[in-house]
Parts: C-alpha cells; sequence; structure tokens
C-alpha cells in the first residue's frame, strides 16, 4: 500500500521538488533489440543490444491543486533537462540505477563469480555475486556504488543501505553510506553499518541513517568483502527485500498537458488533471 505522505521526486539533484497524488507506471521504450540471423547453411545466429531499454513513466495527477504543481511548472520552465526522477517504486525497492544495483557499475573491478546461498538455512535463496579479490588478506579494498538521490533533509525520512556479503576477515566486512553535497565532495560523517563475517555464504549487512544537513545523494561502500551481492538503497526506515534498481538518473520531461476541471471564482478554488511522460535519456 502507498502511504499518501510519499510522492514521486522530479528535479536536479540536490533540488528535488516532490509530486504529492501523483501515479504512474513505467514500460519499456523499446525492446532487447534480438535480431536473428539465417545463414546459407540454416544456421541461426542471435544479435543482442548490448544496452537495456530505455524505460518511461506515464505520469498522472488527478485533481491537483495548484500548490500540487506549482513547483513542477515553476521546474520546467525555469530550467532546462535532464532531470532527475525518483518514483515511489523506487524509494522502496531500490533507488540505485539497474547496473548499479546489479554490480555492473562499481568503481572496482569485479569478477563474475556464480550464484551463492545465503547462509541463513533458507534453502533455495541465493544470488548472483561479484568477486573482489582486492580484498583477500584482510584488505580494505572498498567497493563504491552509487551515487543515488536521497530525501531532502526537511522531510525527516531515513535511508537504508545493504549488501550481501561474503568474508575471510575474523572480524568481518560491512556497508557504510558516504553522503555527498551537490559537488559530489563528502559532508556529515559516514554510517557503519553491520559487520558480517564468514565464507559459507552470503550475509546480509545494513545501516539505517538520516541524512545530515547539506547532503544532496548518496554513495554505498563495501569494505572487506571478497564476495559482493545485490547493494540495495531504500527510503525506508529499516532493510526491505531486495529488488534490481529502479533509480533513473536522467529524464526528460514530454507531453505535460493541465486541464481545468475547477475553477471556483467565488471561493477562488482551482483544480487541474496533469499528465506528463517522463522518457529516461541515458543509462
Amino acid at each position: 500500500m502507498i502511504s499518501p505522505a510519499q510522492a514521486f521526486w522530479v528535479g536536479h539533484p540536490g533540488s528535488l521538488v516532490p509530486l504529492w497524488g501523483a501515479k504512474g507506471g513505467l514500460s519499456r521504450e523499446a525492446d532487447q533489440g534480438v535480431v536473428l540471423q539465417t545463414s546459407m547453411g540454416g544456421g541461426v545466429r542471435a544479435r543482442v543490444q548490448r544496452t537495456r531499454a530505455s524505460r518511461s513513466w506515464e505520469i498522472s495527477i488527478p485533481g491537483a491543486a495548484p500548490g500540487d504543481v506549482d513547483h513542477l511548472e515553476e521546474l520546467l520552465t525555469s530550467t532546462l533537462p535532464p532531470y532527475q526522477l525518483v518514483t515511489i517504486e523506487a524509494q522502496v525497492s531500490n533507488v540505485l540505477t539497474p547496473e548499479r544495483s546489479t554490480l555492473q557499475d562499481a568503481s572496482r573491478d569485479l569478477g563474475l563469480g556464480g550464484w551463492w546461498p545465503v547462509a541463513d538455512g533458507r534453502r533455495g535463496h541465493g544470488a548472483i555475486v561479484r568477486l573482489n579479490p582486492s580484498a583477500a588478506f584482510g584488505n580494505l579494498a572498498a567497493v563504491d556504488v552509487g551515487p543515488c538521490p536521497i530525501p531532502p533533509q526537511w522531510t525527516g525520512r531515513s535511508v537504508t543501505a545493504s549488501a550481501q556479503l561474503a568474508t575471510a576477515r575474523e572480524a568481518g566486512a560491512r556497508v557504510v553510506v558516504l553522503w555527498q553535497d551537490v559537488t559530489g565532495g563528502l559532508v556529515g560523517t559516514q554510517s557503519n553499518g553491520s559487520l558480517v563475517t564468514g565464507m559459507d555464504g552470503l550475509r546480509r549487512s545494513t545501516v539505517t541513517a538520516t541524512p545530515p544537513a547539506g547532503a544532496a545523494a548518496c554513495t554505498l561502500a563495501v569494505q572487506w568483502a571478497e564476495v559482493v551481492a545485490r547493494p540495495q538503497v531504500t527510503w525506508t526506515d529499516g532493510p526491505v527485500e531486495w529488488s534490481v534498481g529502479q533509480g533513473v538518473d536522467k529524464v526528460v520531461v514530454e507531453k505535460f498537458s493541465s486541464d481545468v476541471v475547477l475553477a471556483d471564482e467565488g471561493r477562488g478554488r482551482r483544480a487541474n488533471d496533469v499528465s506528463f511522460t517522463a522518457t529516461e535519456v541515458g543509462p
């Protein structure tokens, strides 16, 4: 169930504005680009697009009062795209991009390590892991994943980060959250996650914290882990089940429309049905 306190957020990093009452679904702008070719000898070859399909969201705000959309119209009038978009789904599932949530876009080169089970005894549960040989022999060998957007400080909302890890280091491995300002510089102090240890399976390190003053984004960093899987950042008060990232760094706003549904001259009340398309313009 979606909380009425939640909203879509759109804008530039560090200056996101809320879209109260917004609704919208995800669609793919293109297929996966699979092209089948048949040779003269009868063999079939498949040519696959190397980048994922772009995404788009059809967003609507039915019966929006002026205060619900004035900041959106101001944003579109006074600034240029691309914009950052944070959907309600991303906030409660994973605000990392798809590439970052699957460790395709991390600060350190990682090897593909196949499927590993979780260490909590649940049969059949596991994840595709990445190997970090630089962390052998107790080296810190941090793996940074991000940056990703955080809720504006005035909302008071928490951020929870996690990853599934394995390490032979007796003192364990962990995730930490590094807070960044609009320039990418570090602000505040890092928020440290729980320590996990063992190489018999994956264990989840988590941390929940509130963004400090001046923070506009965060990066999740994994420390001391030889095996890393499923990084996640959510705008929640604790860890939730992992999902592939729903974050999007850059969108353009198209097909903006605002239809008047109420104009009460006597009381000065107005309401409009607002809709637009947010289209991703880069992975």
